[in-house]
């Protein structure tokens, strides 16, 4: 899971301290700030795929974006504020624009991933690719294999 990093961390060598103090500069006034936006993300990873989860309470499936260009993973979005302008408004929740990226890792099959958002939850489904999963190796020792017949080269060269 080490590779599912946001986008803008992901290669080192590419890094942009500009971007980063831009995300702490950010984080420092979220709370203060109504229009910024985070939705809570995690991220599950098994033998067979990655599963994002997304809590996106109270929008609708046309306000949300996702992306997948250059191997990142891109879900944006607006939740937007449905007050009318003539009532006295208190509001602990967060509107706003929001955009979340991660890099995607090599053994996803990119072509196959799936979406799903039901009851505020964004389920966002990588799976991986067939050559990346792990398989059983089976331990044999009759002759007439490969294996065999390269061992038994090696050892009458011995």
């Amino acid at each position: 899971m080490k590779d599912l990093v946001p986008a803008w961390k992901a290669n080192s060598l590419s890094h942009n301290w500009f971007n980063e103090f831009d995300q702490l500069f950010d984080s420092l006034f979220e709370t203060r700030n109504p229009n910024v936006y985070r939705p809570a993300c995690d991220i599950e990873e098994t033998e067979k795929y990655i599963l994002f989860s997304l809590d996106l309470p109270g929008m609708k499936e046309k306000d949300i974006n996702i992306e997948v260009k250059d191997s990142v993973l891109s879900i944006s979005g607006e939740r937007k504020k449905e007050f009318s302008e003539d009532s006295k408004n208190y509001t602990g929740r967060h509107y706003g624009f929001f955009r979340q990226s991660f890099r995607i890792p090599k053994n996803v099959d990119q072509d196959k991933i799936e979406a799903d958002y039901t009851n505020g939850e964004l389920k966002i489904a990588l799976p991986k690719s067939e050559e990346a999963q792990a398989r059983k190796v089976e331990v044999k020792s009759k002759k007439g294999h490969f294996l065999s017949e390269l061992l038994g080269s090696k050892e009458k060269e011995s």
